[in-house]
Parts: structure tokens; sequence; C-alpha cells
């Protein structure tokens, strides 16, 4: 019989080097892994960055520990003028020494930065470890820092059983940047074979990207975040309820969406529509932004910065969820607003050829449409319930996966 080198305590560790504000999706991530692990029983603590939001604290609970620093999602001057101060300046350095430096002295740079920012977690990982503790890290977002300390942590000789990487399959552009995610999976899978090293994708495009990099098929995971249980709301309005949620970029259509209102008003439909402002706008932005107002009959101007609890509100009370992304920015890239939608039954409806346009129709969540009139099309289809929609199996294979993925609940 082979014996383990734990004891029967067993502990997941969630660290999130991003979660800080409460109006992004990072914080809820964690929290539905969170209560995956609690209805398991398991053990657990949730790592996020000492500027987090309190009331991010108040709603994940009393195992959150603010103990990790990140460079890229610090404390504003307001907060703290000498952390803000560090971070700038470390920032400049790299990014004045990469005119100078090849990658591979820049490697060296950046690594023994990290080192300074990243010494506080690591101590506590030690002191796990000499407990005999049986640690399982899970990076619900894969961003340079939490890679790199994961990286640290094993280079250390640290016991970790198991790290479960949710890989978000962009280009990094923090000053810690990884170059190419995909070659640092394969070479911590290569290097550390004792470790069960696993990597979470979200879309079927990125997971092909995962293969053909040469990662082996054993170690990739559908990682889609966790169901949750949501219930939606019934209103009084008697007009259909379209909704354009997402703090507003031009990479998810924003500039599209006047064209949209003014097809649908044109067609005579009866609906009302939520639109969220952006919070850094563009050059198009603002004439985007002043032709909705233009249309205050029939569209409701949201803040750029709602609450998680106001966003899920707004959600609740829809009828459609509509994303008009560009697919050439959604290549791989998935949507946080397609599982929140899931969790409320609440249909979803597409541009043609975003990298999750194969959850919403191998589950029939909703449709995606090609031009504006096949938009508008799409919209009477949906609205006029002529879908069976499959959102109990989503959410049912979302909870599988996961569980799969942490190696839980598993006979």
């Amino acid at each position: 019989m082979k014996l383990s080198m734990y004891n029967d305590k067993k502990m997941f560790i969630i660290v999130d080097f991003n979660a800080t504000k409460r109006n992004s999706h990072h914080w809820t991530y964690i929290e539905a892994y969170k209560n995956i692990l609690c209805e398991n029983n398991f053990d657990y603590e949730i790592w996020v960055p000492i500027n987090i939001d309190p009331e991010i604290i108040n709603t994940l609970g009393s195992e959150v520990r603010p103990i990790l620093k990140s460079i890229d999602h610090g404390f504003q001057r307001s907060q703290s003028i000498l952390a803000w101060f560090i971070d700038k300046t470390f920032t400049l350095l790299i990014s004045r020494l990469n005119n100078f430096f090849n990658d591979q002295l820049m490697e060296i740079i950046k690594s023994s930065i990290f080192n300074l920012y990243s010494s506080t977690p690591l101590d506590e990982i030690k002191k796990h470890v000499q407990s005999n503790t049986e640690i399982n890290i899970v990076l619900t977002t894969a961003d340079s820092s939490a890679l790199r300390f994961v990286e640290r942590c094993l280079h250390k000789g640290l016991r970790i059983r198991s790290i479960s990487i949710r890989s978000i399959g962009v280009s990094f552009k923090d000053p810690f940047k990884i170059y190419s995610a995909e070659n640092f999976y394969n070479q911590l899978i290569a290097k550390y074979p004792k470790c069960d090293i696993k990597i979470g994708y979200e879309t079927e495009p990125y997971k092909n990207v995962l293969l053909e990099k040469g990662i082996p098929s054993k170690h990739v995971f559908w990682t889609p975040v966790p169901a949750r249980k949501k219930v939606r709301v019934s209103t009084d309005r008697l007009e259909l309820s379209l909704s354009f949620l997402g703090t507003a970029r031009p990479n998810k259509g924003f500039d599209d969406i006047p064209i949209l209102i003014e097809a649908l008003i044109n067609e005579n439909l009866n609906f009302i529509a939520k639109v969220q402002k952006a919070e850094y706008p563009w050059p198009k932005y603002l004439n985007s932004l002043n032709k909705l107002y233009r249309y205050e009959d029939c569209v409701e101007i949201l803040p750029e910065n709602i609450s998680q609890k106001t966003l899920e509100y707004m959600i609740a009370t829809t009828d459609i969820l509509v994303l008009p992304y560009n697919p050439n920015d959604y290549v791989v890239a998935g949507s946080g607003l397609l599982f929140m939608a899931a969790d409320f039954n609440v249909p979803i409806l597409a541009k043609a050829g975003v990298a999750f346009e194969w959850d919403i129709k191998s589950y029939v969540l909703g449709n995606t449409y090609n031009t504006l009139n096949d938009f508008i099309e799409q919209i009477r289809v949906i609205s006029n319930s002529k879908i069976n929609f499959g959102f109990e199996k989503y959410n049912s294979e979302r909870i599988q996966a996961t569980n799969k993925f942490l190696n839980i609940g598993i006979n």
C-alpha cells in the first residue's frame, strides 16, 4: 500500500490577485468556488489583495485573508499614497528597463521584484506545509502574479498536492507579464510532475489552443464558472426587457448598441433596454452615448460602477441578455455575464463567432446573430418562447465540471 505524505487534513486555498473591486467578476468567481467547497465540507481559505473592498470581505465570509499584494490592482492614490507610489515606481522601472535589456534579463528583474510582493503568502504556504496539511491551490483567475506565485511555491520545494488554474486565455499586459501562458503551463507540468497541475478553459477555442501548444489532454479541463441557484424576478412591465450589461468597452460592441436599438424601434417593438456606461471612454464613446440618450423612452442608462447586487437584479429582471461583443476580440475569451445569465435562466443573444458561441448553441442558452435583420428575427424568436432552453442541463454540468477540476465529489 502506498503511504500518503499528508495526514487527513485537506485544505483548499483560493488565490486571486485581481479581486479588489466590488463591481468586478473576480470575487463572484471566488464565491462560486467557495460554495462548491462548502457543499462538500472541505476546509478552505480565500486569499485576496490587502486593498480589497470591505464589502467583498463581508460577503465572502470569515475565511477571507487579505494578504496578497498586486502591482496591477493595488491601492489607489487616495487610499495609500505610499503603496501607490511603490507600485508606480516598480511599474515605471520595469517599463524603462525593457528598453535596454533582453527578455532573459528582464525575466530575472521581474522575478526579483515579484518576490517582494509575494513574500507574505509564500510564508503562509510554508506554515501550512509544515503542519503536514495537504495543500490544494485554486487560481480562479490566472493572471501573471498568480502564475508566478505557484511557480515560486514549487520552485521552493513546497509540497503542493494540486494546483487548479482557470486560464483566462488572453495576453497579459501587467508589469509582471508572462509572454506565453501556454508555454508556462507546459514547463510547469514538465518540471513538477509530483504536483497535480490542471489547466482550465472556459471556451472550446481556447481548449484547442491549449492542446495545439502541446499541453497533455489529461491536464486540460473545462472550467465554466460554477452555477449558483438564482431566481428570476417578475415585474409589472409589459415591455420586453433587454439588457446590454457590463461596463461599456469598444470590444464589447457598445458602438453597435444605438444601431441595434434604432432597428428595434423601426420594427415597432415594445421594449426597454438597460445599457451600462463606460468607466474609461474612447473616441467614439460620447457619440454613441448621446445617440442612446435620444432614445430615452426605451433606453435606461446605468452607471458604469454598479454593485454586484444591482447587476444581479438587472439580470434577474431581464428577458434577454444581449452580448454584441466583437468576435475578433473574443476569439478565445469567455463572458462572465453568460454564466450569470445562465444562473437566472435568462436567454442570451450574442454576435455570431464569439468564443462562447459553443456554450450558447450546444446547450441552447439562446442564439447568435450575424446581420441586423438576423438580430431582429432572433429577438422575436426568443421573446416568443419558441426555444426549448437547456439551462438546467448546462448549470448541472457546470457543477460537475468544477467537481472534476477540483477532484472532489467524484466516486
